[in-house]
This record gives structure tokens, C-alpha cells and sequence, in this order.
């Protein structure tokens, strides 16, 4: 057992309790994201002969149990447990994509109204979070959502998310809930540097990334709300179009013209410790004596979305990294 755990990322798969000889699996892309639309997982398995179709019955709806991580490294591995949406033969080359069951969950409309009244944040979490460890900003204000028949209970969190200037996201066992403001607030993780041999965590690519106005359009609004005791209550620039919001309170009208921004698309070796919400430092070089480091970058930036790609040459890392808007 201890020989197969020497994979680069990929540990082992179990396809409806059928374990993959890892062999047969020569290309594996993990993708965690900051939004409630990760983690998915895609596999190209070698199967000349139909194993995996035929007598695994892989398909939509079959399960897929997926260890990943460094066994040897400092957070180790976990277990993911995955939905299958497709599992496409080609050749004697079959490509399976499977999305995390825990995230699936959260996109089955609700079969009943269910009516969350002056509770907090994490009361709301845990009525949909199941077996999931909640890790989250300390949000102590009682808030009102429902959720109505026949809608998902991901777009109601992902609404609570808007209205608190957070971010809400599945990832490796738990559901996190953080403000940009505290995400921010996080000692770096890791230090990568450009044009530094030395360095510990160097720059493979790096890639600038021009999204602003695309990111942050849908916050370009001077929001109003309606509140009995004040009348209108609005907040953002006044050269700015209205738009009315059922939510009279301050915090919310303000929260809602934040955005994370992506600035930086790199790629670095491998590195299983990175997840979604963790700050990274970039350091980047100049080859200018008098002027050393870029100082046009930010230091600090958030993992929005992070991709884990190993095949049988190497294992990589793609990050999209981002700041707050404000």
C-alpha cells in the first residue's frame, strides 16, 4: 500500500467501489474554486479493454471516490467524493468528469420553502452543509433569507455571500465563508518569486490579467433600498444608475459593489497544499540594479481558482489570483 501512494498528486480512484489501477490514469485535472461551482474533476483512463464502461458501469450518476494530495507533505491527503456527469469513450481512452457530491448537493432545487428568520449566518450554513466542517468569519447579526420551492439552495448562499462582501466555497472536507476583508487580513502562505533562482517558490508563467470592467460591471450601480424608519437609503457614486434592492441596510448596500478581481494567472511546480482563499505573495524581479523589484503588482492577492494538473511528465499548478476592488 505504501508503494502506490507515491503518485505526484492523484493518489487513488474508486469507480462505483472499483479501484483504477493508477496506471491506467495518465492525465488528472482538480479544479477548486472560490464560488459554489468547484471542486470538479477530470480523468483520462487508458482502458483497452471496456473495463471501466462495461463492467464499472461508469456513466452519469455513477460514484467516484478520488485521494489526492502529498502523502509525504505537510497537510497530507484527502478524499473527495465525486458525482460522475460523463464518462466519454474515444479510442480505447475513456475521459471522465465528475463534480464533488458535496457541491451537487447544493444544486438540487428544493422540494419544499424553507424559511430562515432572524438567524445567523452559520445557523442558515448548517441546515445545507451536512457533514461538512464550517469554517467561516465571525458574522454574529441575525439575517432573513428564504428559500423558496423549486430554487437552489447554492444561489441563496451565494446571495448571502454578495450581501456580506464574501466569498462562499466547498473545499477538501469543508464549507468556508469569508469577507474579502478577512481573507486579506491572512498571513501569506507561500511566497512565489519571479526572476529569482534562488527563491523557494519560483514563477513558472506568469500572465497579467486585464478583467476589471468585466469583473466589477455588475457592481456599477448606485443601490437603493427602502427602509420604514429612514425612507431611501442608497450608497455608491452619484453619476452612477439606481438600482433598487429589497435590503435597506447599509452594510449590504455597500458590500454589494465588491468584487475580487483576478490580476495574475501564473503556474508553478506542483504544490497540493494550495486551496482557494489562501493568500499568496508574488515577488517579482527586475533586471535593473537601482530597481529590483516591480513595484506595479500587488504583493498579496487571494487564490480565486486554483487547477492541480498531473500526467506522466510532471504536475503542475495554475492559480488565478485576485484583489478586492475596494
Amino acid at each position: 500500500m505504501a508503494q502506490e501512494l507515491q503518485q505526484y498528486f492523484l493518489q487513488s480512484v474508486l469507480i462505483n467501489d472499483n479501484k483504477v489501477p493508477r496506471d491506467w490514469i495518465f492525465t488528472a485535472v482538480y479544479v477548486e474554486k472560490t464560488s459554489l461551482k468547484a471542486p470538479l474533476l477530470k480523468l483520462e483512463i487508458h482502458d483497452a479493454t471496456g473495463t471501466v464502461i462495461d463492467d464499472w458501469k461508469a456513466k452519469y450518476g455513477a460514484s467516484l471516490v478520488a485521494e489526492m494530495g502529498d502523502p509525504n507533505g505537510n497537510a497530507g491527503t484527502f478524499k473527495t467524493d465525486f458525482f460522475v456527469t460523463s464518462a466519454m469513450l474515444a479510442g480505447d481512452v475513456v475521459t471522465v468528469i465528475a463534480v464533488s457530491e458535496d457541491v451537487r448537493r447544493f444544486k438540487i432545487p428544493s422540494p419544499r420553502t424553507n424559511l430562515h428568520t432572524n438567524k445567523t449566518p452559520d445557523a442558515i450554513f448548517k441546515a445545507y452543509s451536512g457533514k461538512l466542517k464550517i469554517t467561516s468569519s465571525v458574522l454574529k447579526r441575525a439575517v432573513t433569507y428564504h428559500l423558496n420551492a423549486g430554487d437552489k439552495p447554492s444561489k441563496m448562499l451565494s446571495q448571502i455571500a454578495r450581501d456580506k462582501g464574501a466569498l462562499c466555497w466547498v473545499c477538501r472536507g469543508e464549507f468556508n465563508f469569508y469577507t474579502l476583508a478577512d481573507l486579506m487580513k491572512q498571513t501569506p502562505s507561500f511566497t512565489y518569486e519571479g526572476n529569482n533562482p534562488k527563491a523557494e517558490y519560483t514563477l513558472s508563467k506568469m500572465r497579467l490579467l486585464q478583467q476589471e470592467h468585466a469583473t466589477t460591471a455588475k457592481n456599477q450601480y448606485r443601490f437603493v433600498g427602502y427602509s420604514m424608519t429612514d425612507g431611501y437609503v442608497e450608497y455608491g457614486d452619484s453619476s452612477l444608475p439606481v438600482r433598487y434592492i429589497s435590503d435597506s441596510d447599509m452594510e449590504t448596500l455597500r458590500n454589494m459593489q465588491l468584487s475580487l478581481v483576478p490580476k495574475m494567472d501564473i503556474e508553478v511546480a506542483g504544490n497540493p497544499d494550495i486551496k482557494p482563499g489562501m493568500v499568496i505573495e508574488i515577488i517579482v524581479y527586475r533586471y535593473d540594479q537601482e530597481n529590483r523589484i516591480d513595484e506595479s503588482m500587488p504583493r498579496k492577492l487571494i487564490v480565486k481558482n486554483v487547477a492541480h494538473f498531473e500526467d506522466r511528465v510532471g504536475y503542475t499548478t495554475r492559480m488565478i489570483l485576485g484583489v478586492p476592488n475596494k
